[in-house]
């Protein structure tokens, strides 16, 4: 997406990102589990 077609509320967000964690999992229940830790 092109961001300047974002909004500023958007475009400070993703500014503020500082790490992304990516983690396989075999399901969704899983990945529901991990993101509540």
């Amino acid at each position: 997406s092109n961001s300047s077609q974002q909004s500023p509320k958007i475009n400070k967000m993703i500014k503020e990102i500082e790490n992304v964690e990516y983690i396989p999992t075999s399901s969704e229940i899983e990945a529901l589990i991990l993101e509540s830790k």
